[in-house]
């Protein structure tokens, strides 16, 4: 496998490191915050006594992203996958990327901080990876996954609403936001990796995993009944 799909995936991994490890630490330097009480963002508004540590964190965060998002088509094109959802999926990831991108810029409370409302395409991000996915028989446990999580992702939007706790519901919705893109990088690396390297060198002609496996067992129970032939 190329190395630069290696980084990227390796990137989309790092995701939900970098931004909790981001909150956490802004958070740190920030006396008297509340994780239950407020907003993530207040961490990088101007108000905040070191602002530049949060929005540092987001600016990495979207272009891991966007990075992510890059290493994504290519194992999408790598595998054969549906090229109208493959493109449909990794949009969703780069749209978050840039979404992270504008918060950064724009620090709470200024309204473009919302980055135009980009961020809410990341509740139909799951369902879109799984329906890309759904070819792979080796994946199943992991569009499962994909599906419950798209479901508690919608879910936590509802009910953020409803909450006066909106810092813990927002914490919640980071949880179902993130990660499963983390997850699905690292399955997707484990998986390519594992592949013949002759198809890891051609990207586009490469079969999939489980055909490859299938032949190649094929080839053997052929060759193993030809030696019984031979020696009868």
């Amino acid at each position: 496998m190329k190395k630069h799909i290696i980084f990227s995936l390796g990137a989309g991994i790092a995701i939900p490191f970098v931004f909790f490890g981001t909150i956490i630490m802004a958070s740190l330097f920030y006396p008297g915050y509340s994780h239950y009480r407020q907003f993530a963002s207040e961490l990088g508004a101007g108000f905040a006594p070191h602002p530049w540590i949060y929005n540092t964190g987001v600016t990495l965060r979207g272009a891991a992203e966007i990075i992510a998002a890059y290493g994504f088509l290519r194992v999408f094109r790598k595998l054969k996958l549906n090229p109208v959802l493959g493109v449909m999926a990794v949009t969703i990831v780069c749209i978050s990327g840039i979404s992270a991108l504008l918060s950064a810029h724009y620090n709470f409370p200024d309204p473009r901080h919302r980055a135009y409302g980009l961020q809410a395409a990341i509740v139909i991000g799951p369902v879109l990876f799984a329906a890309t996915l759904r070819r792979i028989s080796e994946a199943r446990c992991l569009v499962i996954f994909l599906l419950v999580n798209n479901i508690l992702l919608f879910l936590t939007y509802l009910l953020s609403a409803a909450s006066d706790n909106i810092g813990l519901m927002q914490r919640l919705r980071f949880l179902f936001s993130f990660p499963w893109v983390a997850i699905c990088a690292y399955w997707l690396l484990s998986y390519v990796r594992k592949m013949p390297p002759n198809a890891a060198l051609a990207p586009c002609e490469s079969k999939s995993l489980t055909q490859s496996v299938l032949l190649r067992r094929s080839a053997q129970r052929d060759a193993g009944n030809s030696e019984r032939s031979t020696r009868r």
